[in-house]
């Protein structure tokens, strides 16, 4: 026998369809068919679960809603990353201090804020959007999307000229000599359908290509998404 529970839709309630005061029946242990999402539950945990911890972390994102600060915010990173970057290019071959670790541990942060808020900016993974319909600043991901890949390349060019040596590269390709060239290596390994720098014959430095590519590619497309799907809400 079906367990059966009545609700009498309430007055202050939508009703539905259901004029108010109807007594509506349902099966109350009735389930759901199995969905084949379900198998994606695992990874959207992960990813809302890292997409909360860089938001209690995140000084971008202290506050609910953008506001000029988040230019201010994005410009100042630039700088930082761009001084850091001129800093070990400076001291490339030398022995790594706490500083230049202090540094290259601000450069991560860096770059995983950038990845998560714009994940969350797609996905929707934290609860910073009160209204997930009605989004004044859908623009927002787009706009963006350019100095996030300027900040990409930076963050690579560091972390190129703080891992890799000469052993690093295949021959003919000779080891970058100075900011420029590290800076150019960035860049050429940044194109998301392929990379057209030069070969890294070691683990370290086809790692670091791999990685880049796929964090240039990951930016591009929720950006993308975000805007497309903002612009569809907003009619």
């Amino acid at each position: 026998m079906q367990q059966q529970t009545v609700v009498v839709v309430p007055a202050d309630a939508l009703s539905n369809g259901f004029p108010v005061g109807t007594e509506v029946w349902f099966d109350a242990t009735y389930k759901p068919p199995h969905s084949k999402r379900g198998s994606w539950r695992g990874l959207t945990w992960v990813a809302r679960s890292a997409a909360k911890a860089s938001w209690f972390i995140s000084l971008s994102r202290l506050t609910r809603d953008r506001d000029p600060g988040l230019s201010v915010y994005i410009v100042l990173w630039i700088a930082a990353l761009t001084w850091v970057f001129g800093w070990l290019a400076a001291h490339q071959g030398a022995t790594k201090t706490v500083l230049d670790w202090i540094l290259l541990a601000g450069t991560v942060y860096r770059l995983q804020d950038m990845v998560c808020a714009t994940a969350d900016d797609a996905l929707r993974l934290t609860d910073r959007f009160e209204d997930p319909i009605e989004d004044p600043n859908w623009r927002t991901p787009i706009v963006i999307l350019p100095f996030n890949v300027v900040q990409t390349v930076l963050v690579f060019a560091i972390a190129y000229v703080a891992f890799l040596s000469s052993a690093d590269f295949d021959v003919p390709t000779k080891m970058p000599t100075n900011w420029w060239e590290w800076l150019y290596l960035s860049w050429l390994n940044l194109p998301p359908l392929g990379s057209n720098g030069p070969a890294l014959g070691s683990r370290a430095g086809q790692a670091l290509t791999m990685a880049e590519a796929s964090v240039a590619f990951l930016l591009v497309v929720l950006a993308l998404g975000a805007f497309v799907s903002g612009r569809e809400k907003q009619g």
